[in-house]
């Protein structure tokens, strides 16, 4: 059930975002200020039709939910970007591949990622 939520979120959030936050030239036309208000946005949509419907603690999207683990639905490798911190915005983890042996706890989603792990609830 978890994995066809996160999957519908992903989903609609890239869609939000790519038809009603996504601006050509983000630095000319006050970009921070709408990823902004699409992170308001994504957090409710998180909230309502995943944590809520799975009674999962309510966390900020974007922030650590140990409820949620994520793995490779594989067992061959698969490519991640992982945050070199929890807080620093630098996807640039000198990891770069995991199998399925390894899981984590979510943070965020990739807007353009097509290919879903599997999401568990814990």
């Amino acid at each position: 059930m978890l994995n066809e939520l996160m999957t519908q979120f992903r989903l609609a959030s890239r869609e939000i975002f790519n038809h009603f936050f996504h601006l050509s030239n983000p630095y000319e036309n006050d970009g921070w200020l709408l990823v902004e208000r699409f992170c308001d946005v994504e957090d409710v949509l998180f909230q309502k039709p995943v944590t809520e419907p799975a009674s999962l603690e309510n966390v900020r999207y974007g922030g650590v939910h140990s409820g949620i683990r994520v793995e490779p639905s594989t067992s061959e490798p698969v490519p991640v970007m992982m945050n070199r911190e929890v807080d620093s915005g630098y996807w640039d983890h000198p990891l770069n591949k995991v199998k399925k042996r390894l899981a984590s706890h979510l943070l965020d989603f990739l807007i353009g990622t097509n290919s879903i792990t599997e999401t568990i609830g814990m």
